[in-house]
């Protein structure tokens, strides 16, 4: 009787243990939030059942149907959706603000968040792992109606060939005239040996390089006596920055076929030792290091970002941070679309952000020396468009460690840009932080003609007091004038919702 009774209290036990696991498994299930998601597509379409797409899906609690597009055509379809009214519920949109999903926001297409975000403290995430200012940057009027697609802040930075600097007992530079004087040398040094000066100062490709206007104040946002704001290219700090990259092509420093150069080949420049210097994201020091080693036969150099001080500040240009963002579109009900904010918060963890940078150990990476290489499989399956469908935790550095460096290595990296955030300016105008609905429909009118007159002013077929005369005329041109007013405003509202 005993035993009957004790099988019988097992038995009872058992059903109510294996309904609780039923209940919770359909519990677990019901969890699982289905979202349509557009996405820019950055490397092939991937196969949203593979390892890492598997993890990521579970660790976030969802089933992501994405409708992948390439990201060249990305903006074209986006505006295509917005005029068709015919919007995913989530769209991942990178890059600049343009007047079309301006104009959809003022319309009511996508939620306003900022009432459900509150103080954020039911996302913490959100709160926490976003990079500074970072709503502030998609905000319109002060309201949130995106949220961020994390990316870094520190990427691009000057760098120069210390070894080359080391040879010649050159200090590495520290100002704007430093850095041409030290460039000038090296070239003329015949440093590779060859009998002829061929060694090329700075490589860059189509356009003057990245920073140095920074240094120029070309991106301090001055206001001009009327409360009004010019962008950087139509601001003093540029016209003394062209009149700077002027005197580096006279000087035989800037790559005369700058103008013409692709990127991949200004690239290709700089990492296999034909140029001295190119301004680039910093985490290419160590591929480029190897590049030249290989090139030259010789051990690998040493790549170092510069500092330099100009008269309007440092040649550090800053990312935003905020590469754009994911918003929801207004037809999705208020449950779902609170439910998909929980599905945000969690993809901004910083365990799925370690998921869509390095997979998971073993599958996608192994631990090397404290830090994860990726294998084959990571190599195929953790890319850029891994990043694409949700927002991450900020990663201050992710710009600047390589992945194939030792832990080592990317310490010193991180300590070469330590004060880039205090000295660094970002450029508002041109990330599509601000907009002006006049420059948007004017400046493409203009811009094909102001490009050529840089590069004849650098060039030297046209004096710099030419091309001031020439930016003159497009700051009294009376189509562009109101843009003036319309940044000046636009860069208050986000100096007022970046300071509230």
């Amino acid at each position: 009787m005993m035993l009957k009774k004790l099988m019988g209290l097992i038995l009872a036990m058992c059903l109510i243990l294996s309904c609780g696991i039923a209940s919770f498994a359909v519990a677990e299930e019901e969890d699982i939030v289905e979202i349509n998601v557009f996405a820019p597509l950055f490397s092939d379409p991937p196969d949203m059942n593979n390892e890492f797409w598997t993890e990521y899906q579970r660790m976030t609690h969802s089933k992501l149907n994405v409708e992948w597009v390439d990201s060249g055509s990305f903006h074209t379809v986006m505006h295509l959706k917005i005029a068709a009214a015919d919007l995913p519920e989530v769209s991942g949109i990178p890059d600049i603000r343009t007047l079309t999903l301006i104009d959809a926001l003022k319309n009511g297409a996508f939620w306003d968040l900022t009432d459900y975000l509150g103080d954020f403290s039911e996302y913490t995430n959100l709160r926490d792992n976003v990079v500074q200012n970072g709503y502030a940057y998609l905000s319109l009027g002060g309201r949130i109606y995106a949220l961020p697609r994390s990316r870094t802040a520190i990427d691009n930075g000057v760098a120069i060939r210390k070894d080359w600097l080391d040879m010649l007992g050159i200090p590495l530079p520290t100002t704007v005239e430093e850095y041409a004087d030290a460039l000038e040398a090296i070239i003329h040094a015949d440093i590779d040996g060859n009998g002829m000066d061929d060694t090329i100062g700075i490589s860059t490709n189509g356009q003057l390089p990245n920073g140095l206007n920074a240094a120029f104040g070309a991106l301090n946002g001055d206001l001009n006596e009327d409360g009004t704001q010019y962008p950087p290219y139509l601001t003093d700090g540029y016209i003394d920055y062209v009149a700077y990259a002027a005197d580096l092509y006279a000087r035989g420093i800037l790559d005369k076929e700058y103008m013409s150069v692709s990127y991949d080949d200004a690239f290709n420049l700089f990492s296999t030792g034909r140029a001295a210097s190119y301004s680039n994201s910093i985490w290419h020091h160590y591929e480029w290091e190897q590049g030249c080693a290989q090139a030259q036969s010789d051990p690998a150099p040493e790549i170092v970002a510069l500092d330099l001080t100009g008269p309007g500040g440092h040649s550090v240009q800053l990312n935003t941070g905020v590469s754009g963002g994911y918003y929801i579109a207004a037809s999705v009900p208020e449950e779902k679309m609170i439910r998909i904010l929980r599905y945000m918060d969690e993809a901004a963890s910083q365990e799925v952000t370690d998921l869509c940078y390095y997979g998971i150990e073993g599958v996608h990476h192994e631990v090397v020396d404290g830090v994860p290489v990726l294998n084959d499989l990571g190599i195929a399956q953790i890319n850029v468009s891994s990043k694409c469908v949700g927002p991450m935790a900020y990663m201050p550095y992710g710009k600047v460690d390589s992945a194939g460096a030792s832990k080592e290595y990317n310490e010193r990296k991180r300590e070469m840009v330590a004060n880039y955030m205090d000295v660094g300016k970002v450029d508002y105008w041109s990330s599509g932080v601000l907009v002006s609905e006049t420059w948007s429909e004017q400046w493409p009118k203009f811009e094909a003609e102001y490009k050529a007159n840089e590069a004849k002013c650098v060039s030297g077929q046209m004096s710099i007091d030419d091309f001031r005369a020439y930016v003159q005329t497009l700051r009294d041109n009376e189509s562009l004038k109101p843009a003036f007013q319309e940044f000046a405003d636009a860069y208050a509202d986000l100096m007022s919702t970046i300071n509230s």
